[in-house]
């Protein structure tokens, strides 16, 4: 296996990881705020729309990175870097766009998880 698939696969688990960790994450905090605090959520459809669309993300990038690390065990560096790091950077690009959303529903700038945004962003 080469260096750069090497640093792929690393890159493709973690990112895996990391969004299973926000799914847990989300759903544990909205059943916190809505069942403990007893908050309602205007917005509920939305945000099971978007955390079902996480998760049907990363099963899929779980199904891509398995035939990618099939397919590229013999690949050179400079095939397998470019597509990878691209599917990779788009997946974080709509993981953006899933957080606005969950903060547009849940109180926008308002809400106290929003500094998770510019966590992102960095």
């Amino acid at each position: 296996m080469t260096t750069s698939a090497q640093r792929f696969d690393v890159n493709a688990s973690w990112l895996i990881k990391l969004r299973w960790v926000a799914v847990i994450g989300q759903v544990v905090t909205i059943l916190t705020v809505t069942n403990l605090f007893g908050i309602v959520i205007t917005m509920g459809w939305a945000l099971a729309v978007v955390i079902g669309v996480t998760i049907i993300s990363n099963l899929l990038l779980i199904f891509w990175h398995q035939s990618r690390n099939t397919e590229s065990a013999h690949d050179s560096d400079a095939g397998l870097e470019s597509p990878s790091n691209l599917v990779l950077g788009m997946v974080m690009v709509m993981d953006m766009l899933s957080l606005t959303c969950l903060l547009f529903a849940t109180g926008g700038p308002n809400n106290p998880f929003a500094f998770f945004f510019f966590v992102n962003l960095s």
